[in-house]
């Protein structure tokens, strides 16, 4: 199943009361060049705004819908790995979108020899206007070369620009609220796949999410993950050369 043609690519969406959000990510995954290729899973939390009556009338054979209560974003994400058919796995929730229309043919041209596939992130409006790519607007560098100790820098890289093989995919742990996918990638570089940097961008990720209207917590968590991953000492040094390098890209 290495093969172009035959390799399925299961494209993960958490929504609730999105609708608008979930619009423009589903038009971007049907205006993929390999549309055949995409497994849609849509796991909406129960959501009242007309969502599950819309998503009905976009799926595919291959897709999955499901809408149900669940314990919040990440609970919702895992069981949108558990309902998963391809035999990659990529999240793109309610908002977010592929930067173009060849996004996902082109990455899987590269999946035979890798398992995790990696990317530049553009930020943009609700309106979906450009704001900088990630690397850019922000003190966090994409890496050349991701690693587990990549991840000392903070998270380096958006899950929404992470191709998964999903055999090294793991559940999201859900102690955590908000910075779970933190936790989530630094467990699944401790793996040691073979990553492949794209260098694409991979995706647009619409401002205003969880973490950012929630900052304070969202620190606060993921100082937890990296003492748990890192030790007490790598966190505090990592944590000096993060404030050093968030000054010199203020003063840029």
């Amino acid at each position: 199943m290495d093969t172009t043609d035959s390799v399925l690519i299961s494209v993960i969406t958490v929504t609730y009361n999105n609708l608008g959000g979930l619009q423009k990510t589903i038009q971007s995954i049907n205006n993929q060049t390999c549309r055949s290729n995409i497994q849609w899973v849509c796991i909406d939390g129960g959501s009242s705004d007309g969502s599950a009556h819309f998503v009905k009338h976009q799926i595919h054979s291959q897709d999955y819908f499901c809408s149900e209560r669940d314990n919040g974003l990440y609970d919702a994400m895992n069981k949108g790995i558990a309902a998963s058919k391809g035999e990659f796995v990529w999240f793109l929730n309610a908002g977010d979108t592929f930067y173009s229309n060849e996004t996902v043919a082109n990455c899987i041209s590269n999946c035979s020899s890798s398992d995790l596939l990696y990317g530049e992130t553009m930020l943009v409006t609700e309106e979906h206007i450009q704001v900088a790519t990630r690397s850019k607007s922000s003190s966090r560098r994409l890496p050349q070369n991701l690693s587990y100790k990549s991840l000392l820098g903070g998270m380096v890289v958006n899950h929404q620009s992470v191709l998964l093989r999903k055999s090294f995919c793991l559940n999201f742990d859900l102690r955590y609220a908000i910075a779970a996918d933190y936790d989530w990638l630094c467990r699944v570089l401790k793996q040691n796949p073979r990553t492949y940097n794209t260098n694409q961008i991979l995706s647009n990720f619409e401002l205003g999410g969880l973490s950012s209207r929630k900052l304070r917590k969202s620190w606060k968590e993921r100082f937890h993950i990296m003492c748990n991953h890192f030790g007490i000492l790598q966190t505090l040094f990592a944590h000096i050369w993060i404030v050093i390098r968030a000054i010199f890209h203020k003063i840029k």
